[in-house]
């Protein structure tokens, strides 16, 4: 593959509320359904004429990638061309509450791509249209996809989106001050212990704190990178069924103080309130600056220094191995189906396509970041290549909360209630206890 082609498809930023795409149009007033269509669903051969059908499609992304985007709807025309595929940007502000907002009013878009907060708070109000009775129609196989795009996608046992691409988390370290140490740069074998001590080693805190370098960061201190150290550890933070808090566990708490030891004990990682002395605003510019030899960050990062490449050279590989297990987070940004769509059968007829070994090629070739939605596809040598095999080991072991209404409010409680640990304000058993108490009270509301 090219190497422009290379910088393409690896340039972008999967953001964490998992919208990757782009956009020909930006909502204003919401959206007409588009006009019912005498076509049947999809797999089955083309009838010899369909009503031809206009799909309103949401992608969630500030970037636009219009000739992208009708690459991917000439594909999908090749074989459908009766389906016209109008691109909309939902534009700048909350999306969760936006959504909200056009279902009360019955006004969704035929199909829509944002991440699982959304998928949980619309699928409780019944504004998304489950995929069962499409799946089973259609005898629609699911085994390609990455574990947990099956596992945790379901609200009261129905389906509600379909995944094309994914991301995770990995461990991205510093070539260059490894080898200036002489040390022997992580690899998958490492557990917590080795991370310590390579990264307590590679530590200088001198007089100068412009001149200062660091073992490891975990690069965003919010649940999507926090959690997994929890797993890690053979707890949970929430329970399997949504219906109990576990951060202030044992397990959970030794995990946390394990993080908290990292910043206020061992000092290889700064706490917030230091970086404005270390000349920078955020833990992302200090690892810009070549100064963090190790840092837990998503994949996505690897691929725009792929399209922007740093100061120093950078490899990654899996993260540490826990005390109990390996753990990653499954970045995901499903595309749903809105319940009031007139075009049902055709807004199937485009997402089973999209979701399909052809249309994730097609999607992934174009739209830049992430990783293929399907197993066989990142396998693939064209994007094996590309990608390596560290991500898809890690995708296989990451997870998510399954879907509940609540889990954009139980998010907040657990990044917000950790923030005065990061910072040395607060011990990791009272934030643990308030955060508990706090998401108990959201669990146990009726759904």
């Amino acid at each position: 593959m090219s190497g422009k082609l290379r910088r393409r498809y690896l340039g972008g930023l999967m953001t964490l509320t998992g919208g990757l795409a782009g956009a020909c149009g930006v909502v204003g007033a919401p959206p007409g359904p588009g006009q019912p269509s005498t076509g049947q669903a999809t797999t089955g051969p083309a009838a010899a004429a369909k009503t031809p059908v206009t799909l309103k499609v949401l992608l969630v992304q500030a970037t636009t990638h219009p000739r992208q985007l009708k690459n991917i709807a000439s594909a999908f025309n090749a074989k459908t061309p009766h389906i016209t595929i109008d691109w909309q940007h939902p534009g700048e502000g909350d999306l969760n509450a936006k959504m909200l907002a056009l279902a009360a009013s019955n006004q969704l878009f035929d199909i829509m791509r944002f991440g699982v907060v959304s998928t949980a708070s619309l699928a409780a109000i019944g504004a998304l249209r489950g995929l069962n009775q499409y799946i089973a129609r259609d005898k629609y196989d699911l085994s390609d996809f990455w574990p947990w795009a099956m596992e945790g996608n379901k609200w009261k046992g129905d389906r509600y989106n379909m995944a094309v691409g994914t991301n995770t988390n990995v461990l991205l370290y510093n070539q260059d001050l490894f080898n200036r140490a002489g040390m022997v740069p992580p690899n998958k074998d490492w557990g917590w212990n080795e991370l310590l001590e390579a990264a307590k080693k590679l530590t200088r805190r001198p007089s100068d704190p412009a001149q200062a370098q660091f073992g490891f960061v975990v690069l965003d201190t919010t649940r999507y990178a926090i959690g997994p150290w929890i797993w890690m550890n053979g707890s949970l933070d929430v329970s399997d069924d949504m219906t109990k808090s576990l951060i202030d566990s044992p397990k959970s708490r030794e995990a946390l103080q394990w993080l908290a030891d990292l910043i206020h004990k061992h000092r290889v990682w700064p706490a917030p309130q230091e970086l404005p002395e270390l000349g920078v605003s955020n833990m992302r510019q200090l690892l810009d600056s070549g100064r963090v030899a190790m840092a837990y960050a998503g994949y996505w990062l690897r691929e725009e220094y792929m399209s922007t490449p740093p100061a120093f050279p950078y490899e990654i590989t899996e993260p540490p191995k826990g005390p109990a297990t390996r753990a990653g987070f499954y970045h995901q940004g499903p595309f749903h189906i809105g319940k009031d769509t007139r075009i049902p059968d055709d807004a199937w007829t485009f997402l089973s396509w999209l979701a399909s070994v052809d249309g994730t090629k097609e999607f992934v070739r174009n739209i830049p970041g992430g990783l293929p939605g399907r197993r066989s596809v990142a396998r693939q040598k064209e994007f094996l290549d590309l990608l390596g095999p560290v991500p898809l080991a890690v995708v296989e072991y990451s997870r998510e909360w399954p879907l509940h209404p609540e889990l954009a409010n139980l998010q907040r409680e657990f990044n917000q209630g950790l923030t005065p640990v990061w910072r040395g304000e607060s011990s990791v058993a009272a934030a643990t206890e308030n955060i508990a108490r706090a998401q108990n009270a959201l669990l146990q509301k009726p759904t």
